[in-house]
Parts: structure tokens; C-alpha cells; sequence
């Protein structure tokens, strides 16, 4: 009973902080991001985005899944961290001589030739990020997030600061591999100085064994849904121009930023909860459960309000010139909501230790997704944004079906709890899109819009008493009481 008790703190820690994280660096994220891409043109972010998908492929093979299976393991050795560490450095090594040399075809597949330099920049991200993984690592293991977010917020003030000044100063797309490369270099820096751990000089053939049987999986999992989640930047960029693309991948990243990061603040306080519940079922899928209704309270609402709102909020936060993104940003608001129930579930598999599931759930979903993007690419933008939206609830159905087998949880089982928060949601972005269309300001029908979307959201919340606001609420007002009191 204490052990569960201390975990229960832990989690709220955890939660708490993991959200100090990712709210405190998106709001300065969103505060750069405003200030350059009023300043850059969408084809700068399109020719990001081009390159993304070959950079994110590479740095799945460089983690190589052992940061999750580190945290599974039980009984973790310093050889199991050193290990890891220099597998990390090799892969990353070479991964940057592949993309070194094959960064004048990939400029040439995409008919831009500036992508050859700005490739080879990028590619040395690699090995910034392998330099500090392990550390990453043994922090979340140590659900050490206070730290976590400090970093997370100095490489994101920092590197927002370059970004800023070298797209004032005319960089163009130069300013957005700054900021990238910058706040890696920082988190790289502080991870070093806060941990104060370092490498053994050994190589464990045994612990590479063990790391590799648990992570390759993980590995290959990750790797099929990072293909599928840039597959689309990928085809729209050789289809399209990278205006376009540039268009598509605003909506898309304002759609996602909020899904994303809250699945992260739920997903990376609970993972070493959850494995630390791993031997006891009863109480596993009781903390699952919790874990779905927390975040369809949270993701859902705020998932409904940014679609009601996307035009106003476009036009606001990055100019009229931006305006061609908001009908992707409101389809792709409605797939994205349910983005933390897909990573819980995923989540589910790597805790249990089924890698093989998460495996066999990541074939089977990707082979699918790829079915619906080759259907509606004949017809355009819109309608591939749609399918990309109704492809993650297929996403999360396959998913529960292997979820059910190592948690008891099933599909049905997680749409009863996910029906209250999803029915008010709804109608919450039809009392916004009403009002939106109702006023003529912008200014005025986001502050109108937001505050009574949530004064409705928040009463149902009290009405029927649901537990997840009486956690929220009681986490936010700790955090404070704790603040005043340091």
C-alpha cells in the first residue's frame, strides 16, 4: 500500500513537472515560432519539412530503442548505460556520413538545390543527440522532470533567441537549422553538467544483447510510424510545391502541437509508473484507464477549441499570408485529438514488455495508413488530410486489440470512458464555431470563443462531477502552494 501510494506521488510529480516542461517550452516555442514565421516565408518551412522525414527515420536508428528498453529493465547496470551510450554515438556517426553523402540525391529527388547544405547541417544533429540520450534517459528513469524541464526550456529559449536574430538579419530558412541545431548543442551542454554521469570505458557484448532483443523492436515499431508520420510531407513535397507543403505543415504542426505535447507529459510520467506495475494486473489497467480518462479531459476540449477557432487563430498568430493552412488545421484537429490514446496503448506494449506486439500493432496499422494515403492522393490536399484524420481511430482500434492482451483494457472498454469528454467536446466546437462566425473581429472572437468554450467545458466538468478536474485542479494549486513556499 505505501509502495502504490509513493507511486501515486511520483505520477502527480511527475505529470506536474512534465507539464511545466511542455507548456512552459511550447508557450516560448509559440512566441518564436510567431515572431519567425511572420518574418519567413512558407516555402522556408517547406523546405524543412522535405528534409524532416529522412532526418527522423535517422534518429530512430540512433536511439535504437534502448532508452526504452533501459527503462523496462529492472536490475540496470553501468555497463547497460555505457553500452547504450556508444551504440547511440555509433549509429549517429553513421547515419551522418550516409546523409552526407546521399544529400545531393535527395536534393535532386525534390528539385531543390539548396537541401544539399542544409542537409549536411541538420545531419549533425545526430550526433549532438546521441551525446546525450543516456543522460536523457537515467533522468526519466529517475523521474527526475524538474530537471528535465529546466533543459527543455533553456535550449528552447536559447535557440529561439538565434533563430529570432537570424531571421531578422535575413537568413531565411538558415534561421529555422540555427534554431534546431542551437538548442541541441544547449541540451547537450546541461544534460552533461546535471546528471554528472559518464560513460565506463566498456562495452558490454551481453548488455548490447539484452538492449538490442527488447529495443530493436521497439526500434523497427518506431521506426514504420516515424516513415508514416513524414510519408505524407514526403509525397506532398514531391507533388506539390513547397509552398504548399509549407501550408500543409503549419496546419498540421498547429493541429499537433497540443495533442503531442500533452500525450508526452501523460506518456512520459507514466511509463516508469507503469512499469513498475507491470507484475500486477489488477492495478495496471486501473492506472491505464486513469491515464485515458486524464487525457481525453484535457486533449479533447482544447483539440475542439482550436479547430472552432483556426481561422482567427491563424490570422492572428501568423498574418493573413498563412490563411491557405486553416482548413487542414481544423481536418486535422479531429484526428489528432485522439493522439494520446494511441500512445497510451503503444505505451501499454513496452511496459508489459511486448515488444513483439507493439511490433505485430505497428506493421499491421502502417500498412493501412498506407492504403489510405495511396486512395485519396488522387484528389488533392483536403481529402488527404481527411483520410490521415479517420485513419487514428483504425489506429487506436488495432492498437486496444493487443492492448486487451497484456492490460484487459479493450477498444470498447476505453471509448466508454472516452464518450463524456468526447460528447461535450463536440459540442463545445459548436458553441464556438457559432460564435466565431457570429463576430466579425478576430481578436474578439478568440477571447469571446475561448472563454465561453471553456466556461462550458469546465461547468459539465462540475455538473457531473468528473474526478480528472479534481486532479487537475488540485495538481495546479500543489504546484502553486509548493512555488510560494520555496
Amino acid at each position: 500500500m505505501k509502495h502504490m501510494t509513493e507511486l501515486k506521488s511520483k505520477a502527480i510529480s511527475g505529470v506536474a513537472w512534465s507539464a511545466i516542461e511542455r507548456f512552459s517550452v511550447q508557450i516560448i516555442q509559440f512566441v518564436i515560432g510567431l515572431i519567425i514565421a511572420r518574418i519567413l516565408l512558407p516555402s522556408d518551412y517547406g523546405l524543412i519539412a522535405m528534409v524532416t522525414v529522412f532526418l527522423a527515420i535517422a534518429q530512430c536508428f540512433i536511439d535504437s530503442g534502448f532508452s526504452n528498453a533501459l527503462m523496462q529493465k529492472q536490475n540496470r547496470t553501468a555497463e547497460d548505460f555505457s553500452t547504450a551510450f556508444y551504440t547511440n554515438i555509433g549509429v549517429a556517426f553513421v547515419f551522418y556520413a550516409i546523409f552526407y553523402v546521399c544529400s545531393p540525391l535527395i536534393a535532386e529527388f525534390y528539385n531543390e538545390p539548396s537541401l544539399k547544405v542544409i542537409l549536411r547541417i541538420l545531419s549533425l544533429n545526430f550526433v549532438m543527440t546521441s551525446l546525450f540520450l543516456v543522460h536523457r534517459t537515467k533522468m526519466m528513469i529517475e523521474m527526475d522532470f524538474k530537471s528535465m524541464a529546466k533543459i527543455a526550456i533553456a535550449a528552447a529559449v536559447i535557440g529561439g533567441a538565434i533563430g529570432i536574430y537570424m531571421a531578422i538579419k535575413g537568413f531565411g530558412v538558415w534561421a529555422l537549422v540555427a534554431q534546431t541545431m542551437s538548442g541541441s548543442l544547449v541540451s547537450l551542454v546541461v544534460y552533461w553538467i546535471r546528471t554528472k554521469w559518464q560513460p565506463k570505458l566498456s562495452f558490454s557484448a551481453s548488455s548490447f544483447s539484452y538492449l538490442f532483443n527488447f529495443g530493436s523492436k521497439i526500434l523497427l515499431a518506431g521506426l514504420i510510424h516515424t516513415i508514416y508520420s513524414n510519408m505524407y510531407s514526403l509525397v506532398i513535397g514531391k507533388k506539390y510545391s513547397s509552398t504548399d507543403l509549407g501550408f500543409y505543415n503549419r496546419g498540421q504542426s498547429f493541429a499537433y502541437v497540443i495533442p503531442s505535447n500533452l500525450t508526452t507529459i501523460v506518456t512520459q510520467s507514466m511509463y516508469p509508473v507503469l512499469c513498475s506495475l507491470q507484475d500486477d494486473r489488477e492495478h495496471l489497467k486501473s492506472a491505464f484507464l486513469s491515464y485515458v480518462r486524464l487525457a481525453c479531459f484535457v486533449t479533447f476540449p482544447i483539440a475542439m477549441l482550436l479547430a472552432a477557432l483556426a481561422q482567427p487563430v491563424i490570422s492572428i498568430v501568423l498574418t493573413d499570408k498563412w490563411l491557405p493552412a486553416t482548413l487542414y488545421l481544423q481536418i486535422m484537429c479531429f484526428g489528432y485529438m485522439w493522439d494520446p490514446l494511441m500512445r497510451i496503448n503503444a505505451n501499454s506494449l513496452s511496459v508489459t514488455g511486448r515488444s513483439d506486439y507493439v511490433l505485430k500493432s505497428e506493421t499491421l496499422k502502417k500498412l493501412i495508413s498506407v492504403m489510405v494515403l495511396i486512395g485519396s492522393l488522387p484528389f488533392g490536399l483536403n481529402i488527404i488530410c481527411i483520410g490521415m484524420a479517420a485513419y487514428s481511430l483504425i489506429d487506436l482500434f488495432i492498437s486496444s486489440i493487443f492492448t486487451k492482451k497484456v492490460v484487459g483494457v479493450s477498444f470498447a472498454d476505453e471509448m466508454r470512458a472516452a464518450v463524456p469528454y468526447l460528447v461535450t467536446s463536440i459540442l463545445l466546437f459548436g458553441i464556438v464555431f457559432v460564435i466565431d462566425r457570429l463576430i466579425l473581429s478576430d481578436v474578439l472572437s478568440l477571447v469571446c470563443g475561448t472563454t465561453i468554450g471553456l466556461i462550458f467545458y469546465l461547468l459539465v466538468a462540475f455538473v457531473f462531477k468528473w474526478k480528472e478536474l479534481d486532479i487537475v485542479t488540485s495538481t495546479c494549486r500543489n504546484y502553486i502552494l509548493k512555488k510560494r513556499l520555496s
